[in-house]
């Protein structure tokens, strides 16, 4: 009798004498005896802890943990051969990242929670950083509007400058790599964006060339439910001046010490709701795969924006919308708004948002702009430019949810002429 198996072929001879083979459950001592093997009984102690029927599942999920740890070690190594340092990845790359940011955190253990709760604690940002130029892509500048429903005077034509918060955009897969690196202590899962700012100093031309710079601010800040972390992004132009900023802050979750005391107890909502009428009150349609769209073109394949069983994995009733989409979209109308009541716009402009609460597909959610006298928590637009004549104007945007929430929320500030 002959068993095959794809191209292996093993006789009855061969089984024969692998099932005689000898149990190893015990082994020589030094002194000669027979003494048992440590390994057997241990594995014998948790046989007897354990029921039965838990031994096998629990042996598959620890080997294909290992698997997966080895299959994402393997890649990256032969990803970093050809770097993978972009603002355009390809889908083998954000599948690569998925991997180590996974295992990346099952690696680092919890040794860091210790370590982050000591006074004076810093990261090194020499370490924590990249540099790369950005030439902007038309064609994925043309996806961004579309996928975002941006604004636009002729859809027919390419646009000419970069949405204000498009950068932003491009510089989540970078920050995404930093969370890699091993300075860095802090596991990406469990890190939860919580608010957002950007500055635009002038219009940025999708012809033009930027040096990009991406850092990690090495002073991190305690919160009420963990550490607050910032990642820092920039781009000059071939001379060298500062034209677009971005700080996007991410909450580590984990215990807090006594030791750790938050500088400012953080608010629900930035501003209490106000009595003046919005200047636009519209609905915004977002589908069940409206995720799975931004995320093809944003390059942003977290699970819980894609899949209904991840999402629920991390406690979330089915796939949220990525927190990006809403500020990118935010942004292009209130400039819109600016447009329509007749003022011009000048430079510096700064977009803050806070993500209040998740947004979970399909909903309609409602979008208000309102404007205001209090620019919150900004300020860039308050000193001298803008040119002769400019005065600061501040328009704060809400995106409520169907159960008219908020959930996200800022501030648009710019200086306006007229």
């Amino acid at each position: 009798m002959v068993y095959q198996y794809k191209s292996h072929t093993i006789t009855r001879r061969t089984c024969r004498f692998a099932c005689s083979l000898p149990r190893y459950d015990r082994w020589a001592s030094s002194d000669g005896t027979m003494a048992p093997n440590p390994l057997t009984a241990m594995l014998e102690r948790v046989r007897a802890v354990l029921p039965a029927h838990l031994i096998p599942i629990i042996a598959t999920v620890i080997v294909g943990l290992l698997t997966l740890v080895l299959f994402a070690r393997v890649i990256e190594d032969h990803m970093s051969k050809g770097g993978a340092e972009t603002f355009y990845p390809t889908n083998a790359h954000t599948r690569v990242l998925s991997y180590k940011l996974f295992t990346g955190g099952l690696c680092k253990g919890k040794k860091w929670q210790k370590e982050v709760q000591k006074q004076g604690f810093q990261l090194c940002d020499r370490v924590l950083s990249a540099q790369l130029p950005l030439v902007p892509s038309k064609q994925h500048v043309a996806d961004m509007v579309r996928v975002c429903e941006l604004p636009t005077s002729d859809p027919s034509s390419p646009p000419m400058h970069l949405p204000f918060i498009y950068p932003a955009v491009l510089m989540v897969y970078p920050n995404c790599l930093l969370f890699t690196k091993p300075e860095y202590p802090f596991p990406a899962v469990g890190s939860v964006h919580v608010s957002n700012r950007t500055t635009i100093y002038r219009p940025l031309s999708v012809e033009e060339e930027y040096a990009a710079l991406i850092k990690v601010d090495p002073v991190v800040t305690p919160a009420k439910k963990g550490t607050e972390v910032t990642f820092i992004s920039t781009l000059h132009d071939k001379v060298g001046a500062l034209v677009w900023k971005n700080a996007s802050t991410f909450l580590v979750l984990h215990k807090r010490m006594a030791i750790m005391t938050p500088s400012v107890k953080p608010a629900r909502e930035l501003q209490p709701p106000t009595s003046t009428p919005p200047v636009l009150d519209t609905i915004w349609t977002l589908p069940p795969n409206m995720g799975q769209r931004y995320a093809a073109v944003a390059k942003d394949h977290n699970p819980i924006h894609t899949s209904n069983l991840a999402a629920r994995a991390f406690g979330f009733p089915g796939v949220i919308m990525h927190g990006m989409y809403f500020i990118v979209r935010a942004a292009a109308e209130c400039q819109t708004v600016v447009a329509r009541r007749n003022k011009t716009l000048t430079y510096p402009v700064e977009v803050t948002a806070k993500f209040v609460r998740p947004v979970v597909l399909p909903q309609k959610v409602g979008f208000k702009v309102i404007p205001t006298t209090d620019p919150g928590e900004g300020g860039v637009v308050g000193g001298a430019g803008g040119g002769k004549g400019a005065a600061p104007y501040f328009l704060r945007y809400e995106v409520l949810n169907k159960s008219s929430k908020i959930a996200v929320e800022g501030v648009f500030s710019c200086r306006v002429q007229g």
